[in-house]
């Protein structure tokens, strides 16, 4: 076999191994000293003289410290126990054991007692046999007496490759992210480790102390997202040659002098959970010198200086740079912390699911892309890899009354996200996407005439009283993959409102029918069905809705009768507004447009809903699902799917867990799930109560009596 041995200014191969005290070393970490690895092979016994190979080396040992040189014997058997080599050991100077010879093999000694000198970059400036004809001591200790301080190894001054970019982040946005932050508190940051040919999160406060918190308001993030877009992605692509589409966290950092916050030297993708990442990004949000004293970026294998960016401003730089974050001295320090990547990153992090170990968070690729406005150019634009699944295609949008009669809206769009809350959310978040995008209009007729094959009627059909989880149940089946999900879709609501109260009962079916067809064709590969989630006020036209689609399982997701009202008299939903169009309103409910115009907030509320479930009730039979809202998130995990004829499957289960921790209806779902029932129950006032009593009790309780004999559900998937 060919032995490779480094030559002078090759990389050293990068290795971990153990000393001969049991630790763990990742020889990486060391790089910003110089490092001598002797190769020394076997051992010496207790009984015997000191080794003098080791001896050669121990003349020097006032240059092996921490700061300088780190020497490293490998020997090839574990030392007994009595043996010198325990009493030789402090800071700079250490053992490691390679009994299979793996780390002689990686440098290509043969089994030969050798020595390598690397420079703080890792590089070999010195290689050194045992038997050299110069003599091993002789020329060991020519070459480290002339070392110049590691700083100074290369004869210039090295600046690390780090971007800084100021105004980032406006002072006023700052300020907000602080307050924010001594407001929620923070939690202890732990960081990745593998073991176990797994990645798991671990504390260590030898390692790294910080505070984190992970920002929940949806509309900060939306905030945030907006300026890395517009005034970091491009500044990163200029200086590095790199496009950006997604973003890995969005995070607030404290850094902290009272409890010695560091972050020890470390690179941030070299396991399963962090490979994905390409460069990190700190933002300081108070960077200012009477703020706090250390705390600041370091990169050992460029030296000792230091890099703050000012408040505001971000530094940039390549995740697979050897940096730490010096101890704190004084104050507190901000800073917002995040990592960007590409698609093909986000596949890899897709696939590296497989190698985290149990409670680490999964992925699934649908929170963390960046958009793409108007203030950046067509060409970033088109840089930016497409989703092999996303091609542009013709999406409904709306459907009207034209001067001609019914007609539907579409826009050409690409990367619909349909797993959004919303129907409304993936068109939006789409339309972000691309400078602009192609619409047309086409009428009942154009639109019959494109669906040469037969309607694929919808795999499953879910409706619901309002507030009551239903959109986690969408989420989650949408979190499968295997299934499309189209929730509260616009071109319905559009065809089920006022503006089509003209138009026939025929006419309505014939559009409903039509646009349904037209969501079936939005599946994409590996999507065998798609389910419809209907507006809870479409319940009203179940007669329309179910013309073609009777055999369809349905699903009735309801909840307490006291928790929605106290949810909509806190958030009245665009239905409320009716009650003060009293025509609409006394149409709706049946009763005269007077009465109406007496009703109180909640009466109002109380009578729709009542609406609601009367018509769910008059179509009950075998196709239907009832689901309190005290089954959830469990009732998705098996009865649901299995109702809409889908086997019980561990992957699709993982996938659906991923998304429960937070808030269903946040666009960016960034918001942390909490449960509210308690709260909600303990807001509820007397008038809620009486009205609830009043109108909703009894069927209320008729759906318990249904659900209750409906076959009980196994076991909740984890």
């Amino acid at each position: 076999m060919t032995i490779i041995r480094p030559q002078l200014g090759d990389p050293a191969p990068w290795f971990s191994a153990t000393t001969a005290s049991g630790q763990r070393i990742d020889i990486h970490v060391d790089a910003g000293r110089y490092l001598l690895l002797s190769f020394i092979g076997k051992p010496i016994g207790p009984e015997e003289l000191f080794d003098p190979r080791v001896g050669e080396l121990m003349r020097h040992r006032a240059l092996f410290r921490d700061d300088h040189i780190i020497l490293y014997g490998i020997i090839n058997a574990l030392p007994h126990e009595r043996s010198a080599y325990a009493t030789i050991r402090r800071p700079g100077i250490d053992f490691l054991v390679d009994v299979d010879g793996a780390l002689a093999g990686q440098f290509g000694t043969d089994g030969k007692p050798w020595t390598f000198l690397l420079d703080p970059m890792m590089r070999v400036i010195a290689s050194i046999p045992y038997d050299h004809p110069d003599g091993h001591g002789a020329m060991l200790e020519q070459l480290l007496a002339t070392l110049p301080p590691p700083a100074e190894h290369a004869g210039i001054h090295l600046t690390a490759p780090v971007l800084m970019v100021p105004r980032v982040f406006d002072f006023e946005l700052c300020e907000f992210m602080i307050d924010a932050f001594r407001r929620h508190g923070g939690k202890d940051s732990g960081y990745f480790v593998d073991r176990g040919g797994v990645t798991q999160t671990i504390t260590d406060y030898r390692f790294k102390r910080r505070s984190d918190w992970v920002i929940d308001d949806a509309a900060l993030a939306v905030e945030i997202r907006k300026r890395i877009v517009s005034r970091l992605v491009p500044a990163v692509r200029q200086a590095f040659g790199f496009s950006a589409t997604r973003m890995d966290r969005y995070l607030v950092a404290r850094y902290s002098a009272e409890t010695k916050d560091h972050f020890f030297r470390h690179r941030d993708n070299l396991n399963a959970g962090s490979a994905h990442r390409r460069f990190a990004v700190t933002i300081n949000l108070n960077a200012e010198a009477k703020n706090y004293g250390g705390g600041d970026l370091c990169f050992p294998e460029f030296g000792r200086d230091t890099y703050r960016p000012p408040s505001g401003g971000a530094a940039v730089f390549s995740c697979g740079l050897l940096h730490e974050v010096t101890r704190m001295e004084r104050g507190e320090r901000f800073a917002f912390l995040a990592f960007l990547y590409g698609e093909e990153d986000a596949q890899r992090r897709l696939t590296n699911n497989a190698r985290l170990a149990a409670g680490e968070r999964r992925y699934f690729g649908d929170d963390d892309r960046l958009a793409l406005p108007e203030v950046m150019s067509t060409e970033v634009a088109n840089d930016t890899p497409a989703r092999e699944d996303a091609p542009k295609e013709w999406v409904p949008v709306g459907a009207d009354i034209t001067g001609t009669g019914p007609a539907v809206r579409w826009l050409q769009l690409g990367g619909c996200d349909f797993s959004r809350p919303f129907y409304s959310q993936a068109i939006e978040m789409a339309i972000e996407h691309q400078r602009e995008a192609s619409s047309r209009t086409t009428s009942l007729e154009e639109l019959e005439s494109l669906c040469t094959t037969p309607l694929a009627a919808p795999s499953g059909l879910v409706f619901h009283m309002s507030r009551c989880g239903s959109t986690l149940v969408s989420r989650m089946l949408a979190a499968a993959n295997d299934t499309l999900v189209i929730s509260e879709p616009d071109p319905i609501n559009d065809i089920l409102g006022p503006y089509w109260r003209g138009t026939s009962e025929a006419e309505r079916r014939r559009a409903l029918r039509l646009v349904l067809a037209a969501f079936g064709g939005l599946r994409r590969p590996g999507q065998s069905g798609y389910v419809v989630k209907f507006s809870s006020w479409n319940v009203w036209y179940l007669t329309s809705l179910l013309a073609d689609l009777r055999g369809v399982p349905k699903v009735f997701v309801y909840r307490d009768p006291v928790e929605v009202l106290v949810s909509l008299m806190n958030d009245p939903p665009e239905w409320a507004a009716l009650r003060h169009n009293t025509a609409a309103a006394s149409m709706m409910l049946g009763v005269p447009r007077d009465l109406i115009q007496t009703m109180s907030a909640e009466e109002y509320c109380a009578r729709f809903l009542r609406g609601i479930l009367d018509a769910v009730l008059a179509h009950a039979g075998p196709s239907w699902l009832f689901v309190n809202y005290n089954e959830l998130p469990d009732a998705v995990y098996e009865r649901i799917p299995a109702h809409f004829g889908a086997a019980p499957d561990t992957e699709r289960g993982m996938r659906m867990h991923a998304v429960t921790g937070v808030h269903s209806r946040d666009r960016f779902l960034a918001k942390p799930f909490s449960d509210d029932r308690a709260k909600k129950l303990a807001a509820a006032t007397d008038a809620i109560r009486a009205v609830a009593g009043q109108w909703l009790a009894e069927p209320y309780a008729k759906l318990e009596a249904l659900r209750q004999k409906q076959a009980p559900m196994k076991h909740a998937a984890s």
